[in-house]
C-alpha cells in the first residue's frame, strides 16, 4: 500500500510471498538487528490472502535495491482485504475503494469472489456477508 499507492500509514510488518523464504527470513532477521526492527517485520502470514489461482495481470513489478518486487494491484488488494475481513484493514480498504472510485457495493463482491472463487478455502464468508461489508466499506468511503 505504501509503495503502490503512496500511502502514509506506517505498517509494522511487510507481508508478501518471498523466494527463497529461508534466505529472505535470514537477511530480514540481521535487518531488525541492525534496524532495531521487530524479529518477524518481514512474514508470509498473508499468504493464505494470496491468490495462486487468479493471476493479477494489472501487478506491477520494481526494482528495489537490486531486488525485483511484484506489488499487487489495488483491485487485488481490495480483493485480499475483503476476504481477510479484519478490521484493521478498514482504513486500507476505504484508502481502496476511494482510489478505484468505486460506488457500488456489489462490484466489491464481485471482484473479491472472482479473485478467490465460489468455494475457495480463503473466502469463507457468504456472498451476503460480504456484500454487508462492501457497503460497510462504501459508506467509511463516503465521509
Amino acid at each position: 500500500m505504501a509503495i503502490g499507492l503512496g500511502s502514509r500509514r506506517a505498517t509494522e510488518d511487510v507481508d508478501g510471498l518471498f523466494r527463497p523464504f529461508d534466505v529472505v527470513r535470514e537477511e530480514a532477521a540481521a535487518m531488525a538487528i541492525e534496524k532495531n526492527l521487530p524479529e518477524h517485520w518481514i512474514n508470509q502470514s498473508a499468504f493464505s490472502f494470496m491468490s495462486l489461482e487468479h493471476d493479477d495481470t494489472d501487478a506491477q513489478v520494481i526494482e528495489l535495491g537490486g531486488m525485483h518486487v511484484r506489488l499487487a494491484s489495488p483491485r487485488f488488494l481490495l480483493a485480499m482485504k475483503m476476504a481477510a475481513g479484519r478490521a484493521k484493514d478498514h482504513a486500507d480498504i476505504v484508502m481502496l475503494i476511494r482510489h478505484l472510485e468505486i460506488t457500488d457495493p456489489q462490484e466489491i463482491v464481485d471482484l473479491t469472489f472472482d479473485v478467490f472463487g465460489e468455494d475457495g478455502f480463503t473466502l469463507t464468508d457468504d456472498r451476503a456477508s460480504v456484500l454487508l461489508q462492501a457497503q460497510e466499506m462504501l459508506r467509511l468511503a463516503a465521509r
